[in-house]
C-alpha cells in the first residue's frame, strides 16, 4: 500500500477544480476537505493528498523551470525522473513528477 503525502500545488490561471482533480488523480472531496476556500484562484496554493508520483502534460509556453516551480521541485529532478536528454519540451509531452516526501 502506498502512503499518501500532503502536496501543495500552485493554482494556474484557468485551472478549475475538475482539472486539478484530474491532474492529481484525486476527488473533489479531497481538495474540499484540505482547503477552506473554494473557488480556487490563480496563484493560490492548495493542499492535496497524493501518492509519490503524478503525471503532468506539457502545455504551450511551459518550460522545465516553470513546471518545477509549480510543483515545488527542481529542473534537475524533472530531468532525472524523466530521463530527459535535452531541456526541450513538446506540447502534450507527459512528465512524471516525483513529489518530495518533505512536502
Amino acid at each position: 500500500m502506498e502512503m499518501c503525502k500532503n502536496f501543495y500545488y500552485k493554482v494556474l490561471d484557468g485551472d478549475s477544480l475538475n482539472e486539478i482533480c484530474q491532474k492529481f488523480n484525486t476527488c473533489k472531496q479531497n481538495i474540499l476537505r484540505n482547503n477552506a476556500e473554494i473557488p480556487l484562484y490563480a496563484g493560490e496554493w492548495v493542499k492535496i493528498e497524493v501518492n509519490d508520483f503524478i503525471e503532468h502534460f506539457v502545455k504551450p509556453t511551459e518550460t522545465l523551470n516553470l513546471i518545477a516551480q509549480n510543483y515545488c521541485t527542481t529542473k534537475e529532478k524533472l530531468i532525472e525522473n524523466n530521463n530527459l536528454q535535452t531541456e526541450k519540451l513538446f506540447i502534450g509531452q507527459k512528465l512524471k513528477i516525483r513529489l518530495d516526501s518533505s512536502l
